[in-house]
Parts: structure tokens; C-alpha cells; sequence
């Protein structure tokens, strides 16, 4: 059985465990860009761990799923591989001091890929559903009582980590909820 947290009895599709992985660190950010937010759920826990200062922007190709209605989180509807919203996260990433990036949408390696060439040193970015390696992957799901197959592998996203000169980020910690974690350098 699935461990969904629920944010104001909504469901959303992450382990209820991530909270105490994502609170330490939100603080450190003036910028979450979250790729992917379907029903809205995870974005209303972000805005209400976040940095009180922190813009978040949430995007999704689609507002059918949302059931959030939170006039302060800004939803956006786009294509993230739209050259017009990359232009806008480029442009919201270069007018921050720290950004985090969460690639959760319909496809988070080609997510992470673009957008680890535009972060700049000391930000982060994030792809979940995340898989180290197989074996690592059913063991945490078993533990999480998680049954959703990964959508994102480390073997897939080497190349862009190398070329963008990213480390992973309180790696094991984040892996273990089903996320994987990286810093550019």
C-alpha cells in the first residue's frame, strides 16, 4: 500500500517521508521552480515549508488535475521544453540568489538535462521517482511500501551531470524518498 502524503486531504504523489528530507534544506532557497505539479499538492507543502520570502512558480502542461486553489503559489500552465518557458525559468533562475529545481513532470531526465545547463553555481536541482540503480530502487520502495515503477535513473542523467558539473546533494537522504539530488559546482 502507498504512503501518499496528503496536504489539506489532498493527495500527492510523494512518501510522506520527504517531509523531513525537503524541510532542513528549503530554507537555503529564494527561487523553487517546480516542473510538474498535477494535482497541486506537493506545491501547497512547498509554499507552506518554504522560505516565507521565496517566490515559488509551479508549472504543468495542463490545469485538469489541480484541485489546489491557492492564489498565492504562482500556477503556470506551459510546456517546460517550450523555448518561451525556458526563456521565463532562465530568466527567474538568473534573478535569484539560490534556485532549486524540481523535475517532476511527464519527462524528468530530459527536464534535468536542459535545465542543469542554465542553473549556476550553488543551485540545486531534483528529479523524482528516482532510481540510483535497480536493486537500490525496490529496496527503498519496499521500505516506503512505494509501488510506482521509477521514472528517472542515474545511468540515464551521467552524461548531463558531467557536462553540467554536478554533485550529488545530501544525496542518500533524498534518494531514500525518492528523489535524486544535485548541486552545480
Amino acid at each position: 500500500m502507498e504512503q501518499f502524503l496528503k496536504v489539506d486531504g489532498i493527495i500527492a504523489a510523494q512518501t510522506h517521508k520527504i517531509e523531513n528530507v525537503f524541510k532542513p534544506i528549503l530554507n537555503e532557497f529564494d527561487l523553487i521552480v517546480e516542473i510538474g505539479f498535477d494535482r497541486g499538492a506537493f506545491s501547497l507543502w512547498l509554499y507552506k515549508n518554504k522560505n516565507e520570502d521565496a517566490k515559488l512558480v509551479s508549472y504543468d502542461i495542463s490545469f485538469n488535475g489541480k484541485e489546489v486553489e491557492c492564489d498565492k503559489i504562482d500556477f503556470r500552465q506551459g510546456d517546460c521544453f517550450d523555448m518561451t518557458i525556458v526563456n521565463e525559468i532562465t530568466e527567474l533562475i538568473n534573478h535569484s540568489k539560490k534556485a532549486l529545481i524540481l523535475c517532476d513532470g511527464g519527462a524528468k531526465e530530459r527536464e534535468f538535462a536542459l535545465y542543469s545547463k542554465i542553473l549556476r553555481s550553488g543551485d540545486v536541482i531534483m528529479l523524482h521517482d528516482y532510481a540510483h540503480d535497480h536493486n537500490d530502487y525496490v529496496k527503498i520502495c519496499t521500505d516506503l511500501g512505494w509501488n510506482t515503477a521509477a521514472e528517472s535513473n542515474f545511468e540515464n542523467i551521467q552524461v548531463a551531470i558531467k557536462t553540467n558539473n554536478l554533485v550529488p546533494y545530501n544525496y542518500d537522504a533524498f534518494k531514500a524518498v525518492l528523489w535524486g539530488s544535485f548541486i552545480k559546482q
